[in-house]
């Protein structure tokens, strides 16, 4: 069988059955409920007259072979800590206020720290008669105590390694504790010192103003200030962290940081953004004037188009010779041209005042289609290029658009007539049609032509009014109807892209969304 948990009390062992009018029965009921190690010795002889159950869940011994050979509690004790416990017991007996702290090894090498704390008792005439013995378990408490120490170490090393500065200081601002950074503040900054003097006076009170809201508050609280001449009068930014403690927050830790650099360059990006902003004004400006004058001119060289125009028109009615005929049409081309460039001129022009108005309804795109390339094909056909063509009388009907249905036209006008113009006699211009699906359904229309192609170089700026590909196209306009048919195309929410290759060809792509 087992020993029991414990022992009842022996006095017939010990050298009284009292002591200070305590009862063993007493005693023993006492160490019964004791929860931590108890056990009891005669003064006179140190002999072991009781032991508690909680004794043998810390010491791994039982009671009995305790009692019986109390020395064996020796071999549980660490190595290192053994010979330290017998003086350490005999002083307390000895009246001595100390605490021993030791560790304990169990069979299974399990270690464990414990507390020891040993007193006497004495009988009615104050004389010592037993010797209680208390242990209890500390390893919990040791283990918290270590990590507490990790922590504070960690806390420590970060506090003195941060390239922040940081100070602890109290709620008007006195330092407790500082680091030295790399911000490299006056070393003679110590605890005691009012932490708004290395401030610039202008700043003191961002800093006063920021502490006190955090004071008040409870919260974390950021500001920006200049620091004092001395001190470099760089821009530092601040946080101010309440630290909680046992009795509320008292303390708060201040960081600091250098944001010199950060408030230059926003210093340049305001002065930047100021000179742009009156350079764009004034780029407007000079728009705004161009448009003027150029609307100025189309409106005073439209007179003098009509006039030339009603003298050929007068010329073919009373007829002309053969000779003179060829030189009429040339003569009607060229109007035919300045009148068209006249209109993108000022078409151009409310463009870019926003002038132009949009009408948008519910048609069939396909109609519109067949009518701009049956108006492409008179041309074309004149000059043996042949227009192929995806969208038919006979081909499936297109979804509906909502959009301006002038402008729709305006747009593939336009390209057709482009892809006509510099497609060599005999060359092709293909137009086709489909339905893309990304997220949302486009009507996707593409012109290809077979004629002289745009340079990689000029590609991007096609769309650009006034500025013209460098190639053979120069000669035919300024490159007005491109920009016109892009702000057309986007002011309906739709993308138009180019691919071109010299002397091969160049495809228009436009989308136009499906509503």
């Amino acid at each position: 069988m087992s020993d029991p948990p414990g022992l009842p009390f022996q006095p017939e062992r010990g050298a009284a059955a009292t002591a200070s009018g305590l009862s063993a029965f007493s005693l023993q009921r006492f160490g019964h409920h004791f929860p931590y190690a108890l056990w009891v010795l005669s003064y006179a002889d140190r002999r072991v007259l009781y032991v508690n159950r909680e004794f043998e869940a810390i010491w791994k011994i039982s009671a009995r072979e305790f009692m019986a050979d109390p020395l064996c509690a020796n071999l549980m004790i660490h190595p290192e800590d053994r010979a330290l416990r017998p003086s350490a017991l005999e002083r307390q007996i000895a009246g001595e206020k100390l605490d021993f702290e030791f560790r304990i090894v169990s069979p299974t090498g399990q270690e464990r720290w414990v507390r020891e704390v040993a007193f006497t008792i004495p009988n009615e005439h104050g004389q010592p008669t037993w010797i209680c013995v208390i242990t209890k378990d500390i390893s919990d408490y040791k283990r918290l105590g270590n990590l507490r120490d990790e922590s504070d170490e960690r806390f420590q090393a970060f506090f003195d390694n941060s390239p922040e500065a940081l100070f602890c200081a109290d709620g008007a601002g006195i330092v407790r504790f500082r680091n030295h950074s790399s911000l490299n503040l006056n070393p003679a900054l110590a605890s005691g010192d009012a932490l708004e003097r290395i401030f610039h006076d202008e700043d003191r009170a961002a800093f006063l103003g920021a502490l006190a809201n955090a004071v008040s508050r409870r919260v974390v609280v950021t500001f920006d200030a200049r620091l004092a001449p001395e001190e470099g009068a760089r821009w530092i930014s601040g946080r101010i962290a309440p630290l909680p403690g046992e009795s509320g927050t008292r303390e708060f830790i201040i960081s600091l940081r250098d944001i010199t650099r950060s408030k230059e360059d926003e210093a340049t990006l305001r002065r930047e953004h100021s000179e742009a902003t009156t350079t764009n004004a004034q780029i407007r400006e000079l728009d705004t004037l161009k448009n003027r004058v150029v609307a100025g001119l189309a409106h005073d060289i439209r007179s003098p188009l009509s006039a030339v125009s009603g003298a050929l028109d007068i010329m073919r009615m009373i007829g002309v010779s053969e000779e003179l005929s060829e030189y009429l049409e040339l003569a009607q081309e060229g109007l035919t041209h300045a009148t068209r460039l006249i209109g993108e001129l000022l078409e151009v022009g409310r463009v870019e005042i926003g002038g132009d108005t949009f009408e948008p309804v519910r048609f069939d795109p396909k109609t519109a289609i067949l009518e701009c390339l049956a108006a492409a094909s008179i041309d074309a056909h004149r000059r043996v290029i042949t227009i192929s063509s995806s969208v038919t009388v006979d081909s499936e009907p297109l979804p509906e658009l909502l959009a301006d249905r002038l402008k729709f036209k305006r747009i593939l006008d336009n390209l057709l007539a482009n892809a006509v113009k510099f497609t060599p006699n005999g060359g092709t211009v293909t137009f086709d049609a489909r339905i893309a699906t990304r997220e949302k359904r486009f009507l996707e229309l593409s012109i290809s032509d077979t004629g002289i192609g745009i340079a990689p170089e000029d590609l991007p700026k096609i769309f650009d009014p006034y500025k013209q590909a460098e190639t053979d196209r120069r000669h035919l306009g300024v490159g007005l109807g491109l920009a016109v048919v892009k702000h057309l195309v986007e002011a309906h929410k739709g993308t138009i892209a180019v691919t071109s290759e010299v002397s091969r060809g160049t495809t228009f792509t436009v989308t136009f969304p499906v509503v």
